[in-house]
């Protein structure tokens, strides 16, 4: 294959991802996205409500693009400017490994990269910056700064921090040290500045996702999760470790030898386990907290199809373009069975604009669905414990709890799926928990407490 009809290729696989990542957002806003959307509103536009537990890259990037065609255009511009870094990362590393490019772009666009890459916001950003470090990092370059830019889009990238030393030449190291540490300062200073301990963010971070959580919830390890990310590529996956399982073993002279002259392997394995380890000591396990791991199983399948015979090799180029092809097929069922959330956002619009014409659109307001409710315009605090709600009721807050949603025959199980996932206020099942509590409106799908003349004004 010539240049040119190689740079098509690329293109093409560009344009197909890009489009998908941009339709996904249009059906689809998660939870966290639109969390990142608030942080950088906070920032840019005076808003109301920020999360100090939320890396600081991704809002930056969204607040930055607001200034071109507005906040709902920045999403759409953060997305397609994601998905062209990713181009960028795959073909950079893969220039370093000294793989073909357009094969490993191919590899790397699987179902699912596409599925969760850009959905939650940060997962495919964080894995460019990580490519971008591996790259610089494997040619013996400064690449601290990288590394510091990938942990501050998603914190469980903290766990890749020894590559840092990992170096031949003590002075790579310490400038590798000083540019990640120059990277991470303003971060630490705002957080001192205005939270008072410059690991705010993190110590809010780990509270939540991990000490508030380990004694309530504590999934198991689930090895689907591991499949669901090596996906179609696992038979070449496993081939590919078992090939430089073997050539690590051939190597003579002990571990030292190994770690010096096979530095590439050593990295791609370090990744692999690291990632692996971190998603295992988290006590929730998401198959999203296993996304670093798609650098190692891109490099391992690479690796296991290079190794195949001749024959069937000369196929397999044309076998991993219709694996994209089939990739974005099954993408496009399993969002449009699981994750499509117009018809709740018009839910949450419509308790917005009840609260509205009941005369509360000036009080202040509680929900077990605050982020959606901030990121629809209406300023929303998160909702008290059980044992605490009469008590705010009588500080004069008000409060829409959304239940269980009503589905009508045209609709799917896609609804539920949407709304278990962003669940908070288990107690809100319980229809007779309203009993005895002023309610102002009621639906099928969520309940208005609160007192219209004794509202706390916001």
């Amino acid at each position: 294959m010539n240049l040119t009809k190689e740079n098509k290729m690329i293109f093409l696989l560009f344009v197909l991802s890009t489009a998908w990542f941009l339709y996904q957002h249009y059906i689809y806003i998660n939870w966290d996205f639109a969390a990142y959307v608030l942080n950088a509103k906070y920032w840019f536009a005076g808003g109301s409500y920020f999360e100090l537990i939320r890396p600081p890259v991704t809002p930056l990037i969204i607040g930055i693009f607001s200034f071109i065609g507005g906040w709902k255009v920045s999403e759409y511009l953060y997305v397609f400017f994601v998905s062209a870094l990713f181009l960028f990362s795959s073909l950079k590393l893969a220039d370093t490994l000294k793989f073909n490019g357009l094969f490993f772009y191919a590899l790397s666009l699987n179902v699912y990269v596409l599925l969760i890459g850009t959905m939650v916001g940060t997962e495919l950003l964080s894995l460019c910056l990580l490519e971008i470090f591996i790259s610089y990092f494997l040619a013996e370059k400064q690449s601290g700064h990288f590394l510091a830019l990938a942990i501050l889009t998603r914190y469980n990238i903290l766990s890749m921090l020894p590559l840092l030393i990992y170096h031949k030449n003590l002075k790579i190291i310490i400038k590798d040290l000083v540019l990640f540490s120059l990277a991470w300062s303003p971060w630490l200073l705002y957080n001192f500045v205005n939270h008072g301990n410059a690991f705010a963010s993190l110590l809010d971070n780990f509270a939540l996702n991990i000490a508030g959580r380990e004694h309530t919830i504590h999934q198991t390890f689930n090895l689907l999760h591991i499949l669901s990310v090596t996906n179609f590529l696992t038979p070449f996956f496993i081939l590919g470790l078992f090939k430089i399982f073997s050539l690590l073993l051939k190597e003579k002279n002990g571990l030292m030898n190994i770690l010096l002259r096979r530095k590439i392997e050593v990295t791609m394995l370090f990744v692999l386990a690291s990632t692996i380890y971190s998603y295992n000591s988290i006590p929730i396990k998401d198959p999203r907290f296993l996304f670093s791991m798609t650098i190692p199983t891109f490099y391992f399948s690479y690796i296991g199809i290079d190794s195949l015979p001749k024959k069937i090799r000369r196929y397999s180029q044309v076998f991993v373009y219709l694996l994209v092809i089939v990739s974005l097929l099954i993408s496009f069922c399993i969002q449009q069975m699981f994750f499509v959330s117009h018809d709740v956002l018009e839910i949450y619009k419509d308790s917005i604009e009840r609260l509205n014409s009941l005369g509360f659109s000036n009080c202040s307001l509680m929900s077990n669905n605050w982020v959606f409710l901030n990121y629809l315009g209406g300023p929303s605090k998160p909702n008290p414990t059980e044992d605490l709600v009469t008590y705010y009721l009588g500080e004069g807050e008000t409060m829409v709890f959304f239940r269980e949603f009503s589905y009508g025959e045209d609709k799917s199980e896609r609804l539920r799926f949407f709304y278990e996932k962003i669940y908070e206020a288990e107690y809100a099942r319980n229809q007779s928990f309203f009993q005895n509590l002023p309610v102002v409106y009621e639906s099928s799908n969520y309940t208005i407490l609160g007192n219209l003349t004794t509202c706390k004004k916001i």
